[in-house]
């Protein structure tokens, strides 16, 4: 995820991907640990003016999902905790703006972090899952984390946003996440009435 951006004439190109990320522990900031590339994160995004980060493929945060404290400048980046201080007993409250982590203790691991709209879908091996912020957008003192689906994804190339859906590759099928008539997000084989035989016939080489 990549921005380019003019500031007095110097023209900086940053990667979120590659941003250091930080979050609160009991009592100072801790450094997320991301030596090597296979155990790097696989998937940033940028969702309600915040970078995203997910998909460690080994240890304690392999299901955890960081987001920033709302990004003004370049240092926003990686500020995954919040502004005042947790252990402190006058100014340890949360607020809309800072930055933080959710846990999806079922999910094995992240692939993709795919926002559409006023959602930000987790696409993991063993399911799908949407965060959003509840009843209105998403804000560190309020939000929600809603499973979709148990139905995984293996590869983080077999997931394309069309429209007001994401499509998706899984071993079973063509899947489609998209909203009822309702508005709820549900899970549906689009390719169950069509090329469903075809598809299944593909080598797993392949």
């Amino acid at each position: 995820l990549e921005q380019q951006a003019d500031i007095s004439g110097v023209t900086w190109t940053w990667d979120v991907s590659q941003a250091q990320l930080y979050y609160y522990t009991t009592s100072w900031h801790e450094i997320v640990d991301r030596k090597t590339s296979s155990y790097g994160l696989s998937s940033t995004a940028s969702f309600s003016s915040r970078a995203w980060y997910a998909g460690l493929n080994s240890g304690q945060y392999q299901n955890y999902v960081f987001y920033s404290r709302t990004v003004e400048k370049h240092s926003d980046l990686g500020k995954c905790y919040q502004e005042g201080d947790p252990t402190s007993e006058f100014d340890s409250d949360i607020v809309d703006t800072d930055g933080g982590y959710l846990i999806i203790p079922e999910a094995e691991r992240i692939i993709n972090l795919t926002p559409m709209g006023r959602n930000l879908f987790v696409f993991a091996t063993n399911g799908v899952w949407r965060i959003s912020g509840g009843l209105d957008n998403f804000v560190a003192t309020s939000n929600a984390v809603d499973k979709i689906s148990g139905v995984g994804v293996e590869s983080p190339h077999s997931i394309v946003a069309v429209e007001n859906s994401i499509v998706f590759w899984s071993s079973g099928g063509i899947y489609a996440v998209s909203p009822s008539e309702t508005g709820e997000y549900g899970l549906k084989n689009i390719s169950e009435t069509t090329v469903q035989s075809d598809f299944l016939a593909i080598s797993g080489v392949a």
